[in-house]
């Protein structure tokens, strides 16, 4: 799927973060120099619904990030960031875009992140069950790399719980 975002040529102010990628929430930025990743939520659905889906996942992040055998499955110096300011490649001001407030920090994971519904393994069900036991129950979007073996290697994509879109028709 590609999305318009990909041509505009975005970058955040002031760094060496690139657009690299986006999903249905965020848009993320990367500086390979660094090797470090910044998501930053889309301005779509309403700033509270985002809000709710950023701390869902930040949340997650930072329990994982306490529980020795996910440790080694995601992205390592989790943080949450400031706000930030978007560019397009003209350099002009594309924030309103975006919930600039609403991003975080990770390493940067070199792979092919497949989506663990569309893999069928005892691994892949193995770390979900060590993200269930650590009350990270969002895992059915988890995206993760797999070794030559299919044994997971890095998972990325989860959160505390699902934050359901929900609309006043």
């Amino acid at each position: 799927m590609t999305h318009a975002n990909e041509q505009r040529g975005l970058r955040i102010a002031g760094s060496d973060f690139i657009y690299l990628r986006e999903g249905y929430y965020g848009a993320v930025f990367v500086d390979k120099d660094e090797g470090r990743i910044r998501k930053v939520f889309l301005n779509k659905n309403g700033k509270e619904h985002a809000r709710q889906v950023f701390e869902a996942e930040a949340c997650a992040y930072e329990k994982a990030s306490g529980v020795a055998e996910l440790l080694p499955l995601i992205p390592g110096n989790f943080i949450r960031c400031q706000p930030q300011r978007i560019v397009d490649i003209s350099g002009q001001c594309v924030s309103a875009d975006f919930f600039c407030d609403l991003a975080f920090e990770t390493d940067y994971v070199e792979g092919t992140f497949c989506k663990v519904g569309s893999i069928q393994s005892k691994s892949v069900r193995a770390v979900m069950e060590l993200f269930h036991a650590a009350d990270i129950k969002n895992v059915q979007d988890m995206s993760v790399v797999l070794d030559t073996e299919g044994n997971v290697v890095s998972a990325i994509d989860f959160a505390i719980q699902e934050i359901a879109l929900w609309h006043d028709d």
